[in-house]
């Protein structure tokens, strides 16, 4: 937490508790999101960086695909009930937030 946002975080944090006093309930109507991109290289497969034989001199580790890929998801959760997933259209910019 970097020391520019956290007054703003504590006051969030005591306003939350503070209405969750008046209304049990409260913390039901907030709704939670959070976005992630998922690419072709972030993602792990054990057969792709597994080295088959260690005598090899040559052997290569692969970590560059001829074609990429991205999914841009977003979920939330508010009330216990998930809100997604939704496949964004591509990643976003503060521009198009």
């Amino acid at each position: 937490m970097s020391n520019e946002s956290r007054p703003e975080k504590i006051f969030r944090a005591v306003y939350s508790f503070q209405q969750h006093e008046g209304d049990p309930h409260f913390i039901t109507t907030i709704l939670a999101a959070d976005e992630a991109d998922f690419t072709r290289n972030r993602m792990h497969n054990g057969h792709n960086i597994h080295i088959w034989s260690d005598v090899n001199p040559y052997a290569i580790l692969e970590h560059r695909f001829q074609e990429q890929f991205a999914v841009n998801v977003l979920v939330g959760l508010v009330n216990n009930y998930l809100i997604g997933p939704y496949i964004l259209p591509h990643r976003l910019t503060g521009r198009d937030y």
